[in-house]
């Protein structure tokens, strides 16, 4: 799957900008499934966080915000 490069949360304004995908875990063993790296980037109290999601969240965010 090739990930969106910018979510648009319509409920608050935020937005999510691709930051990289993540196959392994911290302790070097591969995840079962891929994960999605996003940071907001235009939120007032989030701004900078970082959120991962699989491939099953982002399609569902993406619905729920009719970003498809």
């Amino acid at each position: 799957m090739l990930p969106p490069k910018l979510i648009k949360i319509k409920s608050d304004g935020n937005e999510l900008v691709f930051v990289e995908m993540i196959l392994k875990g911290v302790n070097g063993v591969k995840l079962p499934e891929p994960l999605y790296l996003y940071e907001y980037s235009k939120s007032l109290t989030k701004k900078g966080n970082k959120l991962s999601l699989t491939e099953k969240q982002i399609i569902a965010l993406q619905k729920l915000n009719n970003n498809e």
